[in-house]
């Protein structure tokens, strides 16, 4: 069996294993992270995959699948794909030599005009099972044995290069990096584990986590900034992209991410560190104004600077600007950007049809409010009739009719533009949401820490209460449960986070 072709089953078990049922089946009498033990010490990224079904990470996992009626049959379909054919016998004869963890790692990256050096690894609980997987098929020759390890590389392609021994399987893309890996597990190398910056970083890792991934973005910015400087004279536009890769970097040291499976659902995490960490994201301040009866909220902020810089960035774009300020009399520059700088916050409640607000904090709300009635006069242009337009009481807003029954009001409420079905929505309510005994217990939930504000919620039962047809959805429809994401700010610490709650009682009992 090739190199490619081992390298692509263990890809797909690490892809599949959630549902498949790939992995380690007995445990692999070692511990989640010791991967990190195979790769140099200076490798730019690194991502750890549990595959040990014994352990407490899958079996919340599978708890979880269990909820849904149609895991078995998904199971069972992805089972019946992997093991078919000549391919999936071989994976069967494999799987069992597979132990409970494989990581992969990006070692070198060179000057950054060039390919990247990557190797992978899977922890063996049969180091002779697999080599003779690989000695059955004549898709690979034999290299000479390198301290202790049998090398091997594929006749199918020139940079497939794998090593079995010392209860790892390692692949590679280049002979040198396969070597400098086993250099580094017989300990005659230093390794990513006793890297002191992988080491800060790894302190946020889930010891339960379905997988975990780590960026030296540090280095990956110095990297980038060479490879712009390599290649703006033969790729001005890949150069350019390189650029902003590198400005975006700047400042930001690492970036850890987690995957994880909880009790009641889902998690995902990931944190930022470095001196301009902190200056990532904003402290949502209008949360308090949406009520506790809303089945969502996103709250943003400047997405009209975002929108201008992405203007700016497109060298075509010019002519459509011009048509689009000429058709509407509105300025993007001028009207739109300033109304949307600042705070934003959408949240959807009950209502006829559906209630909720948009409320826009801006610097200047008589200007937004300027903004607002160009954009009234326009909708009412092209509405053929349909939409009709009064002031409110006061010139401190206006009421859009329409059609048939709908009303959507805007008006001016302190330092915020509020777009709304009801009149009243803008100001402080009297029990918000995020004091709810349902959002804080779905923010516990979610691991997020004491501090974690909220940026997205989501009651998704709640929200297809709203639909007719909803009740047609099935069960499965019925075991999705709420969402959430989350973010904590410090001087040099950036936290972020999504939870997908999974409601039990509801999908498969049979498990």
């Amino acid at each position: 069996m090739g190199t490619r072709r081992i390298l692509t089953f263990l890809l797909l078990c690490l892809m599949l294993s959630a549902v498949a049922g790939c992995g380690s089946g007995s445990g692999s009498g070692g511990s989640f992270g010791e991967a990190a033990k195979a790769f140099p010490s200076g490798s730019l990224a690194y991502v750890d995959v549990n595959i040990d079904r014994n352990s407490a990470g899958w079996e919340k996992l599978q708890n979880l699948g269990s909820r849904f009626q149609t895991w078995d049959s998904i199971v069972a379909e992805l089972q019946h794909g992997l093991y078919s054919g000549k391919d999936g016998e071989t994976f069967k004869r494999i799987e069992g030599a597979l132990g409970g963890e494989a990581a992969a790692a990006v070692t070198n990256l060179g000057d950054g005009t060039g390919s990247p050096t990557a190797v992978v690894y899977v922890e063996s609980t049969d180091d002779s099972k697999l080599l003779d997987e690989v000695k059955r098929n004549n898709a690979t020759t034999a290299l000479d044995a390198y301290k202790g390890y049998d090398v091997f590389k594929s006749t199918e392609s020139t940079d497939s290069f794998g090593a079995i021994g010392d209860g790892a399987l390692l692949v590679s893309n280049t002979l040198a990096g396969l070597k400098s890996a086993i250099d580094t597990r017989q300990g005659d190398a230093e390794s990513l584990s006793g890297d002191a910056a992988f080491q800060d970083a790894e302190k946020d890792f889930s010891e339960d986590a379905l997988a975990n991934a780590w960026v030296d973005t540090r280095k990956l910015a110095g990297i980038a900034s060479l490879g712009a400087l390599g290649t703006m004279s033969s790729d001005p536009q890949a150069a350019a992209g390189l650029s902003q890769l590198t400005e975006g970097l700047k400042g930001i040291d690492s970036l850890t991410a987690s995957v994880e499976a909880r009790d009641n659902g889902f998690a995902f995490a990931a944190t930022l560190h470095g001196p301009r960490a902190g200056d990532i994201g904003f402290e949502p301040s209008l949360l308090d104004r949406v009520p506790g009866s809303a089945f969502a909220f996103l709250a943003a902020n400047d997405i009209g600077p975002a929108i201008e810089k992405a203007i700016a960035a497109q060298t075509q774009s010019d002519p459509a600007v011009k048509q689009f300020e000429n058709q509407t009399g509105i300025s993007i520059k001028d009207d739109l950007v300033p109304l949307l700088t600042g705070e934003h916050l959408l949240y959807v409640g009950p209502g006829l049809p559906i209630g909720g607000a948009l409320i826009l904090q801006t610097p200047d709300p008589q200007q937004g409010a300027a903004t607002m009635r160009k954009l009234t006069a326009f909708a009412v242009k092209q509405s053929a009739g349909q939409v009709h337009v009064s002031d409110l009481p006061g010139g401190n807003g206006q009421q859009l009719l329409i059609g048939p029954g709908l009303s959507l009001t805007w008006h001016v409420e302190g330092d915020a533009i509020v777009i709304s079905t009801d009149e009243r929505a803008g100001t402080p309510a009297d029990e918000p949401i995020v004091d709810s005994q349902k959002f804080r217990a779905l923010l516990d939930e979610s691991g997020a820490p004491d501090d974690a504000k909220a940026l997205f919620y989501l009651d998704t039962q709640g929200l297809l209460g709203l639909i007719p047809t909803a009740q047609s959805m099935g069960p499965d429809a019925r075991a999705l449960g709420s969402m959430l994401a989350w973010q904590e700010r410090d001087s040099d610490v950036y936290r972020t986070g999504f939870f997908l709650e999974i409601r039990a009682g509801s999908g498969n009992t049979t498990g």
